[in-house]
């Protein structure tokens, strides 16, 4: 009887365990982001994407709108008044521009899909293609419990930090209502229950955050920020339970989107020439202010404006400082993967990192030494100067600081001015 009794404390406390590893996994609700469902179907959407085709051919401007194009402005254009969506991603959750995704790099499979049918695909794909009239279809039979979308993302990827999921197949509100949605996903770390989310069942875009960074960096056993060595990290987000199609049990989703950190940045306080020829702390600069910068191909300076401002908290070990030995107090702090305007193009302190950001794909991107010559802005006859590096620190990877940095993403391809040098933007 002794074995059978020691048998059965044993499954009581693996039980038990159990029990309370489940208890420490986070649930979570998703927010619903009101007022994001695209209805492509409407009047008034078909009205705002004529304007916005007046907009982008000269016709009209946005100080000339009349009161029923300033409504359709307000209602469908995050950008007004200061800009507006060049609709180059009408259909878009990332929206137009730059931003996570300029360095930002997973792969992405399924465990099935739906055979495609006429025009319309289901696979991994249609999941991260940006364009919610497109959608993953599980393939296999009843609602797909059980199936999933799995990203890997490189040790030393940008890290995400919070997830957008269009939820459902959203081509159009008949379509999302006759297919299945997901009611509740379960998401793992490598395999690892990480978090459970449950999803409204709604056409509108639903978020929520992670519960550290993936990939983790600052994990256990100190590992460092980058580490060449260390494997993938695989999120996987897994069907547990779903909201009934009126017609079909195929369960589906439009988009999955992140957003996250690790963009290339420049260090909080870092001084931006603006139009005035003042300089001004880069936290401090609001959307649809003007900056100074240069433009390479006429060689001139020229006024861009501000239209989005990114920001995030970097390592130590992901900052360096450039030093120059005449004038002690000039220095530089930014990301070791921002690009730099030097005599011979575009340089970084990490340029493998620096060419993985869609601004600056095909660009040649050489390394920042002490022997690369930058370039500043002089006020005084309003030409760049030469300036010869004396010094680049990087931060011991035992450093346990973090800057908060920003970078801006301007309305053309200007170079602009951080305390004076010429750097690129997002």
């Amino acid at each position: 009887m002794k074995p059978i009794r020691s048998l059965i404390l044993l499954l009581v406390t693996i039980l038990a365990c159990s029990i309370t590893s489940a208890q420490t996994v986070e649930t979570v609700k998703a927010k619903i982001l009101e007022n994001t469902a695209f209805d492509g179907e409407s009047p008034d959407y078909n009205k705002y994407v004529q304007l916005i085709d007046n907009l982008n051919e000269g016709n009209k401007n946005l100080e000339s709108l009349n009161k029923e194009e300033i409504r359709l402005m307000k209602k469908y254009d995050p950008y007004y008044p200061e800009g507006y969506n060049d609709m180059e991603a009408a259909w878009s959750v990332i929206g137009p521009g730059c931003s996570w995704y300029c360095g930002a790099h997973y792969d992405t499979k399924v465990s099935s899909s739906l055979a495609s049918q006429g025009g319309n695909v289901y696979t991994a794909e249609s999941i991260g293609d940006d364009d919610v009239r497109t959608a993953w279809v599980e393939g296999v039979k009843g609602y797909g419990i059980g199936e999933y979308v799995e990203f890997t993302f490189d040790y030393n990827a940008p890290r995400a930090t919070s997830v957008t999921i269009s939820n459902g197949y959203n081509k159009n509100a008949a379509t999302w209502k006759n297919n299945s949605r997901v009611k509740t996903l379960n998401v793992y770390e490598n395999d690892k229950l990480l978090m459970v989310v449950s999803l409204a069942d709604t056409r509108d875009l639903q978020q929520f955050d992670l519960p550290h960074p993936i990939p983790n960096r600052k994990g256990a056993g100190g590992v460092s920020q980058y580490d060449d060595n260390m494997p993938p990290v695989r999120l996987k987000m897994m069907i547990s339970e779903v909201y009934k199609g009126d017609k079909y049990d195929d369960t589906a989703i439009s988009e999955i989107t992140f957003d996250g950190m690790d963009v290339h940045c420049l260090a909080e306080g870092t001084k931006i020439m603006m139009d005035d020829m003042k300089e001004l702390a880069i936290e401090k600069i609001k959307v649809g202010q003007k900056v100074l910068v240069w433009n390479p191909v006429k060689k001139r300076d020229e006024l861009q404006r501000v239209v989005k401002i990114h920001s995030a908290q970097h390592s130590a070990s992901e900052m360096i400082t450039i030093h120059y030995e005449l004038n002690k107090k000039l220095t530089l702090t930014l990301t070791a993967d921002h690009p730099v305007y030097s005599i011979t193009g575009w340089v970084s302190a990490n340029p493998s990192a620096t060419a993985n950001y869609k601004r600056y794909a095909g660009v040649k991107i050489d390394e920042l030494d002490t022997s690369t010559i930058l370039y500043r802005f002089s006020k005084v006859d309003r030409k760049l100067r030469k300036k010869k590096i004396d010094s680049i620190e990087y931060f011991d990877s035992t450093d346990n600081r973090t800057f908060n940095t920003y970078t801006l993403e301007l309305d053309g391809n200007g170079i602009f001015f951080a305390n004076g040098f010429a750097v690129g933007q997002e």
